[in-house]
């Protein structure tokens, strides 16, 4: 699939896509995980993820994080650590071109 546009940065209104987005995951008994409907919360989320180790993988790393955000391929859910909120990872198969 084509990368979708990421936000340009943390206030862009394109963000409002992620508001109270539904994961549901295809292991019987595991809840589903929705995000945050604050935009303050929304725009936290996307600053943690959009910023590579790599800085080499600036744009491409943003469009790749996006896409698996907004049209995932699969979902899983993850153990999450001592006192830490549910995770999960979402993953996309994104054509970098």
């Amino acid at each position: 699939m084509a990368a979708a546009r990421p936000p340009s940065d943390a206030a862009d209104s394109v963000l409002a896509e992620l508001a109270e987005r539904e994961f549901r995951f295809a292991t019987p008994g595991i809840p589903s995980v929705r995000l945050p409907r604050d935009r303050q919360s929304l725009e936290n989320i996307w600053k943690m993820i959009s910023n590579p180790q790599v800085e080499q993988a600036g744009a491409a790393w943003n469009s790749a994080v996006w896409t698996a955000l907004t049209v995932p391929t699969t979902r899983v859910p993850l153990t999450p650590e001592q006192g830490a909120d549910r995770e999960f990872a979402a993953a996309a198969i994104v054509d970098p071109a």
